[in-house]
């Protein structure tokens, strides 16, 4: 059937009108005074025996369909009336019957928001028991006029257990709905279909990991709307298990908990739940109290940890694929984490006097020896099955197991096996004073604390030092170094010193009003009788300003507030002084000062604001020297959306709009632009369209140029983006969700992607999104995908698919990529053919930071092309070599100084936030290659190449948002190259040279996969301009068609073809090595430079 083009109009009566026109239209609502009719079905008004339909001032319509709404002579809408009609031929859910009940037998509470003109715009009911204890919860969503509902679970007991999916109740009002979650005989479900209880004559009843399916035929219904009976939504994958469960021991010890996931192959009782234990520590503390005593005094951090502690418990967890992690805390307070591994070996006995018990984990598959009296032995991760035990050895699994004896002692020997360990130090009062992490601790275990004096020269060490107010006054790390931080009495941070400061005699400052405000940061370097940072004193401290003006100031940032700022001389931009209270109004960066002067000649940004009275941004003016002023304007909505933005009104050749539409829900629904304010002529580039329980469903681009459709599993993970299992009849792709193609006017799917993750991972059927699986790659059921599968019409031929492709991927047991296989899906037979030696990434592997050491890659002939060794600084995560590529050198806080391919160099300059500001081709730094400046947000606002003199800017919005990219070349005039269009995220580009509009078509992780022209081609086939695949760590593996600015991860990043490196937000990333190449400021992992964490 053909897609119509959705429409949308909105009617606002100023008198009394009257319409007689048969429209296309699309939404949906209702509440007092308002009226909403919403059926897949065609709408006429007045309704058949009807002569009239008459909306009263005050009143609302909101109409939708799935097919035509019909005005009839007979309707009037009066003046102060409000109509909106859609019709939407995506629209496949019917109206939901409207049977409210007031359920006063009840305890409930009712939340309920209005906008300014009196609508509801959300609503929500939570029903509870005599108890207090909620029982079901309800929303309505608004767009589809649908109540959403989901229940609890609660055990015997009484206690919260999980939670159930949401689902709608099939009624468009609130009323407690006693058969949403039920039994397959329906009987209301509850602990008798998942729980422990005793039943009627007192005997134990365990339904854990038997727990019942999930009942539910008819519409309304949890069961329902999760099977392949749900009819509104066919892609919605199945299960009998819509929920999530937990469970503790039974014996009410609170030792062991369980925790299974949602769907047929995570629920309990199969072995994938995520288990989590607690036992008591003996000797898991040795080696940890050993360095404690050699390198800590009893003064700095108390005494013995396992004998004069209070609490000391070991925390064992096992994921879903049954990967063992070990935490270990004193008093509350990690100080040791592992996982199970054999770099250290305990002995462990465990011993029972008759009629008692104990509990002892299980890290490993291990023989364990058992002597004395017949006894039990308790097995929790099965579910507390039972066997018996005596003299002897038994083979026992990983997990938690508890020994009980009856007639005589018993005694269990084993070993704990740990790996990848990690400590931390703290002093008396609790705070972190040091910590090692796992490469530090190999070296202590192979080495011996013999061979390490003192605390310092620990390989891989971090120390933390603090003031007399308890905060953290300096840091020291191998990567880093040290660095040291200055407070006021405020307890604001006025100054700072890294390493590398230090060696240059400069640190960092910031200034704070009255009110304790930042109004100043940047770097000082004192010069003559300009004071130190090791001279600072407590006064200099609570002080203004800066302790001397004796020196440079470099990457100055200053901010004003509370008072109108009109230096931008832009006509029509005046800020409103009764609004900027409390409020920045505005910010500038200077590149450097002298003796604290700001000179003007000196300023690399600037910014200028407007609010209104809610505090939204009404306008910026930001001015980048070299780019000069740009504009951006805003209009919100009464919720504070943006409705539509504005960059440089007043610039006809840069104007640019965008235009927002929300649904009733308030999630984005369509997106528009033009390149002038006429909301007549503007371009349609996005709509939205969501499931009834809210997820992304589809996403139309351009004028019916692509649909894309995303399919989730049940517990939420990606599926598909349109289905890689691509069958074409008459033009038409009949796999497709969207069935795309011919039939419905929108060009074929240009990329499909289909995600593998385990056997059974969706299990709708009628929808030939078939999973693959293969030996090769063992499937993960944490989240991990074991394979990928892809197809892509390719430039230049621009209607010929490429032949499906798919990779297959092994981990290691941290979930770090060992290898990927490059090859071929067969959908029919559900077969992978793997290519021998065709791009992959092969023999990888890591040290216990995540460090790659080993990477090989090949190219699509099979040729090895990279067979590389990783080769670090002693007792750091920098590189000192990447044997057959290149060798680096870093500065004394990590940040990658140089890079060497053969005789070609790179030697790198930064500003204080680490942001690269120049390159140059020699050690001397004589020549310099590239140069990029950063406004006051530290966006990357230029970019210029020395050996061509060609020079991009970038402008922002006051978010940080790119709007814009110029580009000279040789010296030329500036030119405006492009400018983003965004809706959720960046969809696409307009051309501004050749006035076409682009849309980047991206996979999962925001790889560029595709570019396409929003014009098609003749036939009705999208025109591609680019495509892409990639190998694992991000390096392309074949890709044609134009230059494109965006690749591995293109929605984060830009490639920097002059460096060959990927240019994110806050550093950069070499997708040939697979690492960044400076440190990580937040901090995530252990070593600061690993790619995939």
């Amino acid at each position: 059937m053909k897609r119509n083009q959705q429409r949308t109009y909105r009617w606002v009566a100023k008198a009394a009108d009257h319409y007689a026109i048969a429209l296309l239209c699309l939404a949906g609502f209702g509440a007092q005074g308002q009226t909403q009719i919403i059926t897949p079905d065609p709408i006429v008004l007045p309704a058949t025996g009807q002569s009239s339909y008459i909306l009263s001032s005050g009143q609302s319509l909101t109409a939708k369909s799935g097919q035509s709404i019909t005005l009839k002579p007979g309707v009037h809408l009066m003046s102060g009336s409000t109509a909106v009609l859609q019709v939407d031929s995506d629209f496949k859910i019917p109206l939901a019957p409207n049977n409210p009940q007031a359920n006063t037998d009840m305890n409930w509470i009712l939340g309920r928001s209005f906008n300014a003109s009196g609508q509801v715009v959300s609503e929500s009911k939570v029903f509870y028991d005599d108890l207090g204890k909620a029982v079901q919860q309800q929303s309505k969503n608004l767009e589809f006029g649908h109540v959403i509902a989901s229940e609890p679970l609660y055990s015997v007991y009484g206690g919260a257990v999980g939670s159930t999916l949401s689902a709608p109740i099939n009624n468009a009002s609130f009323a407690y709905k006693s058969d949403f979650f039920t039994s397959a005989g329906g009987v209301a479900y509850s602990f008798r279909n998942f729980g422990r209880y005793l039943n009627s004559v007192g005997t134990k009843q365990d339904k854990t990991v038997t727990a019942d399916a999930v009942g539910g035929t008819t519409s309304g219904t949890l069961g329902w709307y999760y099977s392949s009976s749900n009819s509104w939504e066919p892609y919605q994958d199945v299960t009998t298990h819509p929920y999530t469960l937990g469970t503790d021991a039974s014996n009410g010890s609170g030792i062991f908990s369980r925790k299974a996931g949602v769907g047929n192959e995570l629920r309990m009782g199969k072995n994938r739940e995520a288990i989590s234990f607690s036992v008591p520590v003996t000797g898991e503390l040795e080696l940890y109290e050993s360095i404690r005593s050699k390198y800590f005094t009893d003064a700095e951090v108390g005494g013995r940890t396992a004998v004069d502690s209070a609490v000391r418990v070991m925390s064992v967890s096992l994921d879903a694929d049954r990967n063992v992690g070990i935490s270990v805390s004193v008093d509350g307070l990690p100080v040791l984490s592992a996982l199970a591994g054999t770099e250290l070996t305990i002995a462990k006995t465990v011993s029972v006097a008759a009629n008692s018990n104990a509990y002892f984990p299980v890290l490993a598959s291990q023989s364990v020896s058992f002597s004395g009296a017949a006894s039990s032995l308790v097995n929790y991760v099965l579910n507390e099955a039972v066997t018996s035990v005596s003299a002897g050895a038994v083979t026992l699994a990983k997990g938690l197991y508890e020994l009980r004896t009856t007639t005589g002692a018993q005694t269990a020997s084993y070993s704990l096996g740990l790996g990848t360990i990690s400590m931390n130090f703290y002093d008396q009062l609790g705070r972190l004073r040091a910590s090692i992490p796992p490469e530090g601790v190999k070296k202590l275990l192979n080495g011996g604390l013999a061979n390490y004096a003192t605390l310092a020269s620990v390989p891989y060490i971090k120390t933390f030092e603090y003031n007399a107010q308890g905060l953290l006054a300096a840091s020291t790390g191998p990567d880093q170094g040290r660095s040291e931080l200055k407070y006021n009495t405020e307890g604001k941070i006025r100054f700072s010193q890294n390493a590398l400061q230090k060696q240059k005699g400069s640190y960092s400052y910031t200034n704070y009003d009255s009110y304790g405000r930042a109004t100043e940061s940047g770097e000082y370097l004192p010069t003559g009788t300009g004071i130190k940072f090791e001279n600072l004193t407590a006064a200099m401290l609570d002080a203004g300003g800066l302790p001397s003006v004796t020196g440079t100031q470099s990457d100055v940032s200053v901010i004003q507030y509370d008072v109108a700022n009109a230096t931008h001389g832009v006509a029509g931009y005046v800020q409103d002084s009764y609004f900027l209270g409390g409020a920045v109004s505005y910010t500038a960066k200077y590149s450097l000062l002298i003796n604290n002067v700001k000179d003007a000649a000196k300023l690399v940004s600037r910014s200028w604001f407007n609010y209104d009275g809610d505090g939204n941004v009404l306008w910026t003016v930001s001015n980048a020297t070299g780019l000069g002023n740009k504009t951006m304007e805003y209009v919100y909505d009464e919720f504070g959306r943006v409705t539509k933005s504005v960059y440089q009104k007043n610039t006809a050749a840069e104007t640019f709009v965008h235009y927002y539409e929300y649904d009733l829900n308030g999630k984005l629904k369509t997106v528009y632009t033009n390149t002038t304010d006429n909301i007549s002529s503007r371009v349609l580039h996005a709509k939205y369209i969501y499931a009834l329980t809210g997820g992304l469903k589809r996403v139309e681009y351009g004028d019916k140029l692509q649909g894309v459709d995303y399919v989730y599993t049940v517990d939420g993970k990606l599926k598909s983006i349109n289905n890689a299992n691509v069958v074409m009849q008459n033009e038409i792709s009949i796999n497709d969700p969207g069935k795309d193609g011919k039939g419905n006017g929108f060009a074929r799917d240009v990329f499909s992607q289909n995600m593998e993750y385990y056997p059974n991972d969706y299990l709708r059927t009628g929808t030939n999104i078939l999973g693959i699986q293969n030996a090769s790659a063992p499937f993960k059921f944490g989240g991990l995908a074991n394979g990928i599968g892809w197809q892509t019409q390719v430039t230049p031929s621009n209607t010929v698919v490429d032949a499906a492709g798919m990779n297959i991927y092994t981990y290691d047991t941290k979930g770090q990529l060992l290898s990927n296989i490059w090859g071929t899906p067969d959908y029919g037979t559900k077969v992978f053919t793997g290519t021998a030696n065709v791009n992959q990434e092969k023999g990888i592997s890591y040290d216990s930071h995540g460090n790659l050491l080993k990477l090989q890659r090949t190219n699509g002939a099979g040729t090895t092309v990279n067979n590389f060794t990783y080769n670090y600084q002693a007792s750091t995560n920098k590189l000192s070599s990447v044997t057959g590529y290149a060798s680096y050198n870093y500065d004394a806080v990590g940040q990658l100084a140089s890079q060497v391919k053969g005789t070609a160099g790179m030697y790198l300059d930064y500003d204080v936030s680490g942001k690269v500001t120049s390159i140059y081709s020699d050690a001397a730094k004589s020549v310099i290659m590239l140069s990029f400046a950063y406004d006051e947000g530290g966006n990357r606002i230029m970019k210029k190449d020395h050996r061509t003199n060609a020079v991009s800017w970038y402008s922002y919005n006051d978010a940080g948002t790119l709007m814009a990219v110029f580009e000279s070349k040789n010296g030329g005039a500036l030119q405006l190259l492009e400018q983003p269009v965004y809706g959720s995220d960046r969809l696409g580009m307009l051309n501004r040279l050749g006035g076409n509009y682009s849309y980047t078509l991206t996979d999962h992780l925001g790889n560029t996969r595709a570019i396409i022209n929003r014009n098609k081609l003749p036939g009705g086939f999208a025109d591609v301009q680019y495509n892409a695949d990639y190998y694992p760590y991000g390096m392309e593996a074949r890709s044609a068609g134009i230059d494109s600015r965006y690749g591995y991860q293109g929605l984060y990043a830009e490639k920097d073809k002059e460096t060959g490196w990927n240019s994110f937000e806050l550093r950069n990333y070499d997708v040939a090595i697979g690492r960044w190449l400076a440190v990580d400021p937040m901090g995530q992992y252990v070593s600061p430079y690993v790619g995939m964490g």
